[in-house]
């Protein structure tokens, strides 16, 4: 096919302290197809960008009202996009270089700049009278996809069941009822435990027979080996006749990326979330109503046994949908982790074929009607920020399974107050604030030990200015590190360990050595600089007052933590947790469990006595 226009990108393949690009623009003219294609292009046909890496496009044509539309533009700056006359977003055609994304490192000038999220984008030309089409793959740059997927899933219920906890906790010093007018999970359990029985066998048969199409795949093949020739064969050879005498042949395949199948994942997802959101409302139910039951045959003056049997039957029936529920969410869980699932992608809302198959058509309708009774946990739009930027995911995640991590029976520290523990707005709003920078979380562990779970809170450069529960002051350019753990015990404070989530390979990170203090390693730098925050309260109480002269103190800092995930670039089976001196390194990927968090706190607790 002729392409009125030349596309091409150039993408930074190295790393963000090296200042170089690959040798020469890629064209990907020919990726541009005149229909769309999206149930039947296949990925070496998308055109490939890697999510935080500089990329600059050419985009030129003889027509000089030849425009590009892309999704999601609109997170760009500015410059370079323009508005049509019905709201969408374009740039048009310039002989000219455009900087499509420019990392902070490499950016000279004080423009913005948004990443493409790793994902799948629909681009589109519009030239002449012609409309062609093509498809954007941006790739995780530290990650896979399915991680990073993982990433996102974990963090959401991380976050709910964190909040559900505290509500829980909250809701049981209440009446039942009044627990139960809280939320309508109560609601949503009755009509999941009534359907259980029609959505399991539904669920697993479509997880066997899911909708699918047999499609045309294109590709080039010799002549003397082609089989089959159709139209569209005979179309590609009289506009471009190939001096190697190829054509255009149609291969069958089989797709089960339909729109209907994108709908249903993303159905099967909320069904999967609101049941276990449900076995938790259960879980945390059930104690209660045992309080009370307990609570109704002791006493001066018991309640009539037939009240106490009415209470043993609710706690049946709640054990009776408690297994039930089990059941739905592993019946959910295995269709989402079936092969075919991974073939499925983006999200569609015209899917006529979900309406035509009753076994869709069922879900569909499960799930409105779940959503029309839900009042459950949300969280903060605000959120949706960090959902762009796969960098300050991982961080969030990060700092969350730290979060986790020390609620663990391992170590069993409580939240006392900060973030979500301090905002009672959650009992009426049901909706998660978001985390922000600063956020400092206390937690209550046995024999009077005290955490201060620290983010994204800059360390004061003014010794004067420390306090008690803010300890550290700092005399090295880098003073803001991702999060921190401030360690106190009856009353005292006692060291700090400092934790940095680096969204980038291990060999990015540097390596232990003076001379590394001197090289290019900009992030070793910084982690040195946070080995050297000093304080002048370490072995002292909250009456202390900080003096005029510099005390000479123990180091406060016990340790420098650096998490990364296993990039997909790195070796695999380099998994360990390696300690040299000041600076621990832990590579820790999604989809890990956090026996590896739990452990590197424990037993740093346990070498710095606090357990």
């Amino acid at each position: 096919m002729d392409i009125p226009f030349k596309f091409k990108i150039q993408e930074k393949i190295k790393s963000s302290f090296v200042n170089e690009f690959q040798d020469e623009m890629v064209d990907y003219s020919e990726y541009f197809f005149t229909t769309k294609m999206m149930n039947t292009v296949s990925e070496d046909l998308m055109i490939p960008i890697t999510e935080n890496r500089d990329i600059i496009m050419e985009f030129n044509s003889f027509d000089n009202n030849a425009r590009i539309y892309m999704d999601t533009l609109d997170y760009y700056q500015n410059s370079i996009c323009k508005e049509d006359v019905n709201g969408n977003i374009y740039i048009e055609e310039s002989f000219e270089p455009i900087i499509l994304y420019k990392n902070s490192s490499t950016n000279s000038s004080n423009t913005d700049y948004y990443p493409f999220v790793p994902g799948t984008y629909q681009i589109y030309v519009t030239c002449g009278n012609e409309k062609y089409y093509a498809y954007i793959k941006v790739n995780p740059k530290q990650i896979t996809d399915v991680e990073l997927g993982i990433m996102r899933e974990e963090i959401e219920e991380m976050i709910e069941n964190l909040a559900h906890m505290l509500v829980s906790n909250e809701s049981s010093t209440k009446m039942d009822k009044e627990l139960e007018n809280k939320e309508s999970i109560s609601s949503q359990l009755l009509i999941l435990a009534q359907n259980c029985n029609k959505i399991i066998p539904i669920v697993n048969e479509i997880n066997l027979t899911p909708r699918s199409k047999v499609i045309n795949h294109y590709q080039l093949e010799d002549s003397s080996k082609a089989r089959i020739i159709d139209q569209e064969t005979v179309k590609h050879r009289l506009k471009q006749m190939d001096v190697k005498k190829r054509l255009l042949v149609p291969k069958r395949l089989i797709t089960r990326n339909l729109p209907e199948n994108q709908v249903l994942v993303e159905i099967v997802r909320y069904l999967k979330k609101v049941t276990r959101t449900a076995i938790h409302y259960i879980e945390q139910l059930i104690p209660h109503i045992e309080y009370d039951t307990n609570r109704l045959s002791g006493g001066k003056y018991p309640r009539p046994e037939n009240e106490r049997t009415i209470y043993l039957k609710q706690i049946e029936s709640l054990r009776e949908n408690r297994l039930k529920m089990k059941k739905l969410y592993n019946a959910f869980n295995f269709l989402l982790q079936s092969d075919w699932v991974k073939e499925v992608s983006g999200i569609s809302s015209n899917a006529v074929g979900l309406h035509l198959d009753g076994r869709y058509r069922f879900l569909h309708q499960i799930s409105r009607e779940l959503k029309n009774t839900k009042q459950t946990i949300q969280l903060n739009a605000d959120f949706s920020y960090r959902w762009k930027r796969t960098d300050k995911l991982y961080e969030m995640w990060g700092f969350i399974k730290l979060l986790k991590a020390l609620q663990s029976p391992t170590l069993n520290f409580k939240p006392i107050k900060g973030w979500i523990y301090d905002d009672k707005e959650i009992f009426t709003t049901w909706q998660v604030p978001l985390l922000e920078e600063g956020t400092t979380i206390s937690l209550q562990g046995a024999g009077n030990k005290t955490i201060n779970l620290v983010y994204d809170k800059p360390i004061s450069y003014d010794r004067k200015t420390t306090t008690f529960d803010d300890p550290l002051y700092s005399r090295f350019p880098n003073n803001r590190p991702d999060t921190r753990i401030d360690f106190y015990e009856n009353d005292i404070y006692e060291a700090s360990f400092i934790i940095d989530f680096k969204y980038r390979p291990a060999t990015a990170i540097g390596n232990l050595g003076v001379s590394d203090y001197h090289s290019e390693w900009k992030a070793y730098k910084q982690l040195l600089h946070y080995s050297k925050f000093d304080s002048e309260f370490v072995s002292k109480s909250k009456d202390y007052i900080v003096p005029d002269k510099i005390s000479r103190n123990k180091t406060p800092i016990a340790g420098v933590w650096v998490i990364f995930p296993n990039s997909i670039n790195n070796n695999k089976n380099n998994k360990e947790i390696v300690k040299k001196d000041w600076l621990t390194k832990v590579p820790y990927s999604p989809g890990e469990d956090s026996e590896k968090i739990e452990n590197l706190i424990f037993e740093a607790l346990k070498y710095e006595m606090f357990i």
